[in-house]
């Protein structure tokens, strides 16, 4: 299949799936009118009316910057031979009860990608992840862990090494004994997926928990070990993550650097040109 089909190929995946949620979103919040204020919020912020501000909990929204993604990385990324990674960052420090999950900043946690990767380009989106349950953690029941998604380019294998031992000195994972930074090469016609897996609306829940202990055969130390699921969220704890993400919209989610500061430019610009058009009458 040749790139331009792929990506043409993973867009249509990515609006089916948001369309979808898009009108679970709208069924569910039908049936749920007993109109508290929240509920009306969510209501109004996921309309395709309001898609035009970008906010983080519309589907539409997230179509319509989806698409301008797409066809700027498009044209980015036709060089096979580029090096090319897919990074997950995941610091404990970005975890919070479920109350308090609306705390977080986007700024603060962008600064600290720059920091990193300040000799690399690197462009993608942060996201919550959902913990109904997270026996392990000391935040206990509902947790929200906020975290990014990005593709890296320009910087050598020895740059990343670098980074993901700073990382490892420097930040706890929410997970228990799993890294807070994790790295995968990933060629040119595997990015279209990837953008596809950065871009979506949050969908799924995770759940972890301490089982049994293994002891290491050479020390004899008690090795504690965890264990975690993914699950779809149901609507109502769909409901939850949007009212977690009323007040955040996706251009303020972009996390970019190097050459992805331009990309994030030209993309946000494309995707507010409504916005733009209206502010002007």
């Amino acid at each position: 299949m040749k790139l331009h089909d792929m990506y043409a190929a993973e867009i249509k995946k990515f609006k089916r799936q948001e369309m979808k949620l898009a009108q679970d979103r709208e069924r569910y919040h039908e049936n749920r009118r007993s109109n508290t204020k929240d509920i009306s919020n969510i209501i109004q912020l996921s309309s395709r009316a309001n898609s035009k501000y970008l906010p983080a909990v519309n589907s539409y929204a997230r179509m319509d910057l989806a698409a301008h993604f797409f066809n700027v990385m498009q044209k980015m990324f036709t060089d096979e031979e580029r090096e090319l990674r897919f990074i997950t960052l995941a610091p404990e420090r970005y975890a919070f009860a479920l109350k308090q999950a609306d705390n977080f900043k986007p700024a603060s946690f962008k600064n600290m990608v720059g920091q990193y990767f300040r000799n690399c380009s690197y462009i993608g989106m942060i996201e919550p992840a959902y913990y109904p349950v997270a026996a392990a953690n000391e935040h206990g029941r509902g947790v929200v862990h906020w975290h990014a998604h990005f593709i890296v380019w320009g910087c050598s294998s020895d740059t990343i090494a670098q980074i993901r031992r700073k990382v490892a000195m420097r930040h706890d994972a929410f997970v228990p004994r799993l890294p807070a930074f994790l790295v995968k090469p990933i060629h040119p016609a595997k990015v279209p997926r990837v953008l596809r897996y950065c871009l979506k609306s949050p969908i799924n829940k995770y759940t972890f928990y301490r089982t049994a202990d293994k002891v290491d055969r050479q020390t004899g130390e008690l090795i504690e070990t965890f264990t975690a699921r993914k699950q779809h969220m149901r609507p109502g704890e769909r409901a939850t993550i949007a009212n977690v993400m009323r007040d955040y919209y996706l251009d303020d989610l972009v996390v970019a650097g190097g050459e992805g500061t331009e990309l994030k430019r030209i993309i946000v610009k494309r995707a507010l040109w409504r916005f733009h058009r209206d502010n002007k009458k």
